[in-house]
């Protein structure tokens, strides 16, 4: 049987992993989502980019696809642990306005990348974005 002094720095070093000790700056969610950016994987697997968001300081979001070269435009906020996507669409037929919002669980693996994950039932509710220039 190992006695305290030998378990201690077992103990100490296991309780710093468990409680999510890190060394480093903490990522600024508002600030690293500046800028263009690919889902490169889904929850259904990898994927050929068929756009790019890009998120800008003012709380826009420009979705751009390369399939037919045409852009639309977002807001993007941060409320506490969710990343919220919201848009307006004018039915012209009812002469109604819709908002639209979606919200993501987010997490930055690292500046070039982050992962979203829909809090809305959906087939592809899991996506890996990858920073581009």
């Amino acid at each position: 049987m190992k006695t305290l002094k030998e378990i201690t720095p077992l103990l100490l070093t296991l309780s710093l992993v468990f409680t999510g000790f890190r060394c480093g700056e903490d990522i600024e969610p508002a600030k690293t989502i500046l800028g263009k950016w690919e889902i490169t994987r889904t929850n259904l697997g990898a994927v050929t980019p068929s756009g790019y968001e890009e998120y800008l300081q003012d709380s826009i979001l420009i979705s751009y696809s390369y399939i037919d070269n045409t852009s639309f435009y977002q807001k993007y906020w941060f409320s506490d642990s969710l990343l919220v996507k919201s848009f307006v669409f004018i039915d012209q037929y009812d002469n109604d306005t819709i908002v639209f919002k979606f919200l993501y669980r987010f997490k930055f693996v690292n500046y070039n990348e982050f992962h979203l994950e829909a809090r809305d039932p959906s087939i592809q509710n899991y996506f890996i974005y990858k920073r581009i220039k």
